[in-house]
């Protein structure tokens, strides 16, 4: 009898320990997607961009909520596509303005203002803060991606308050 108790909770310490780490994670992303009204990326697809569309708005009945935010796709085969890869496809930067990350802040962007260079989606809050990244994109790219864990956990600590 005590045997069998000892093996059920040696099998369910770990589940438990692993169900916590998930929430651990879960709770790291919270808030580190830029959203309007709850959605990422104001609805657009993501797909849609690397494809060369743009900022085409995805069907409310087709979308999955990923890293706290609903994301919308104008059809199923981008809601796969997503779902195998959701970084990839995903905005750099959670979807805030790419110039302001490379300044060390996040601020909202527009889903009208981006451009997708060496595989990455970025987005702008406007087109002479897109202008501005291009400039010196190596440059740019660099100083965001230094910028956006800090960034990226303030604002997940912030959300946590």
């Amino acid at each position: 009898m005590t045997l069998g108790i000892a093996l059920r909770h040696a099998l369910l310490l770990p589940a438990a320990v692993g169900l916590l780490l998930l929430a651990a994670m879960v709770r790291a992303d919270a808030g580190t997607v830029y959203t309007e009204r709850g959605l990422a990326i104001g609805g657009a697809d993501p797909i849609a961009y690397f494809e060369g569309r743009g900022p085409i708005v995805g069907r409310p009945d087709i979308t999955v909520t990923w890293r706290g935010a609903i994301w919308q796709f104008v059809s199923e085969a981008h809601r796969a596509t997503f779902l195998a890869e959701p970084d990839r496809w995903a905005p750099s930067y959670g979807g805030y303005c790419a110039f302001s990350m490379s300044r060390g802040r996040a601020s909202a962007s527009s889903t009208g203002w981006w451009v997708v260079a060496d595989e990455h989606l970025y987005l702008f809050q406007s087109e002479a803060a897109r202008e501005r990244f291009l400039r010196d994109q190596d440059l740019s790219v660099h100083l965001a991606d230094e910028a956006w864990p800090m960034v990226r956990a303030a604002l997940a600590e912030a959300d946590g308050s």
